[in-house]
């Protein structure tokens, strides 16, 4: 199992609940404001596809 697989796992994908995005490593930052009212009519593989690719995004963030 990768990375991504346990990420999915752990995640509801169905209510990813945008309005409590955390500033730092968060996958939900990395999904456009569009896309998040439009959530809902995505099929569960397009959801996947988003969140694997925002959590890439949210993994490759480099703090001071």
């Amino acid at each position: 199992m990768n990375l991504f697989e346990d990420f999915i796992k752990n995640i509801d994908l169905s209510d990813p609940n945008f309005e409590q995005t955390t500033r730092v490593h968060d996958w939900r930052n990395y999904v456009p404001d569009e896309w998040q009212k439009d959530w809902g009519k995505f099929t569960d593989r397009e959801k996947k596809i988003i969140a694997i690719m925002a959590e890439a995004q949210a993994d490759s963030e480099e703090w001071d």
